[in-house]
């Protein structure tokens, strides 16, 4: 099952990145693995920096088999956290990567 909605949001405005996000998390809360990290890979592109990004594309790789793509993002993902002060969401980050290697 696909969200219309989002895809007509990415169809309506092709830069707009949640619209990419959204039908990204869409397709990762239906099992749709393969489908999501391409689609939500438009997203990082637009914003790089955003922590909780690299986590949510991290946990849609590791669910779907993508141990070292998984890896990649918690570790890029902690990094963010710290730049922004937010220690509570770094700890995890952390703990998930931990987890993974």
């Amino acid at each position: 099952m696909r969200s219309p909605i989002t895809t007509q949001r990415v169809r309506i405005n092709p830069s707009d990145a949640l619209a990419y996000y959204d039908r990204g998390m869409v397709r990762v809360r239906l099992g749709e693995f393969p489908g999501a990290s391409p689609i939500t890979a438009n997203f990082y592109e637009l914003f790089l920096t955003k922590a909780s990004a690299y986590q949510n594309r991290g946990v849609a790789r590791r669910d779907s088999g993508d141990k070292s793509g998984a890896i990649q993002d918690f570790q890029r993902a902690p990094d963010l956290y710290q730049q922004r002060g937010d220690k509570n969401s770094y700890e995890k980050a952390i703990y998930i990567l931990m987890r993974l290697q």
